[in-house]
């Protein structure tokens, strides 16, 4: 295989990760919407009528951790944000 062919499959193969990782934020985003644990709790009873092949990515996203807030400190160094030792 010569470089124009290998060129044209690492362009294709990023063209469809581009898709997949909007695809997914755009499921984070619309099951955001399910923003209590009862909430999600029905909606991964729901998801349970189904086959785990099919529902694996939602489970993922609902699974994930609400992305925590920014940090006071920093825990390596004991520090805080404006650089001040407790």
């Amino acid at each position: 295989m010569d470089l124009r062919h290998r060129v044209v499959l690492l362009r294709a193969h990023l063209v469809v990760a581009r898709a997949e990782r909007r695809w997914r934020r755009d499921l984070a985003r619309s099951l955001g919407a399910y923003a209590t644990q009862r909430e999600r709790d029905d909606l991964l009873a729901t998801l349970d009528r189904y086959p785990d092949a099919e529902t694996r990515v939602y489970r993922e996203v609902l699974m994930r951790p609400a992305s925590p807030s920014w940090p006071d400190r920093w825990p390596a160094t004991g520090r805080d944000v404006a650089g001040r030792r407790p």
